[in-house]
C-alpha cells in the first residue's frame, strides 16, 4: 500500500469515529453531553522542537464523577533535533481515541479537577530531512493521557500523547 493510500485510510477512520461521537450527541441529553474544543502547545520528549495540537473532545457524562470521553485531534511538530539520527523532522499526526475521564470532585463545584485514559488509532506522518527515516507513515496505537482543571467552560492541563510529547492545553467546553 502506498502512502497516499495509508493517509486516506486513516482520515476514513478518524472521520468516521468523529461522526459517531456526534451521532451520539444528537441522542444525549444536554446535560450529559459536553464537547471540549483544544488548542496547545507540544515538545517531543527525546527530541528538541515544538509543534502546535488542536483537538475536539465529546464526552458523556455516566454521573458526578465518571464520563467516557473521546478525542480526535492534529498534531504538527517541527523537530530541530532528533535523538537517534540527529537531524531535523516535521511530524504530521491524526489521532482518533477514546477512554475514561475521572473526576476527583462532585459537579457542583466551581473548579473541578480530573484525568482521562485514551485509547484508540494514531495516522503519522514524519518527514525526516536525513537518509534513514525519509518520509515515514505508520498507523499505529494511539495513546493520550492528561491532568486537566476544568472551571465553569474552561479547561486547561497538561497531557502525555502518543506521539512522545508533552500537551500543554486550554480549551473551551459547550
Amino acid at each position: 500500500m502506498d502512502k497516499g493510500m495509508k493517509m486516506k485510510k486513516g482520515i476514513k477512520v478518524i472521520v468516521v469515529f468523529a461522526l459517531c461521537f456526534i451521532g451520539l450527541g444528537m441522542n444525549a441529553q444536554s446535560s450529559k453531553l459536553h464537547f471540549l474544543g483544544t488548542v496547545g502547545i507540544t515538545t517531543p520528549i527525546l527530541d528538541n522542537g515544538v509543534g502546535v495540537t488542536l483537538g475536539f473532545n465529546p464526552s458523556y457524562a455516566f454521573g458526578e464523577r465518571f464520563s467516557v470521553e473521546g478525542h480526535v485531534s492534529y498534531t504538527f511538530t517541527k523537530v530541530s533535533g532528533t535523538f537517534i539520527v540527529g537531524g531535523k523532522a516535521t511530524v504530521n499526526e491524526l489521532s482518533a481515541c477514546i477512554g475514561p475521564r475521572v473526576y476527583f470532585n462532585k459537579a457542583d463545584k466551581k473548579t473541578r479537577f480530573y484525568i482521562n485514559l485514551l485509547y484508540g488509532i494514531t495516522l503519522e506522518e514524519d518527514t525526516d530531512r536525513s537518509d534513514v527515516f525519509k518520509d515515514l507513515y505508520q498507523l499505529s496505537p494511539g495513546l493520550t493521557t492528561g491532568f486537566y482543571v476544568e472551571r465553569g467552560p474552561m479547561v486547561c492541563g497538561i497531557a502525555f500523547q502518543s506521539t512522545f510529547s508533552y500537551a500543554l492545553k486550554i480549551g473551551y467546553q459547550f
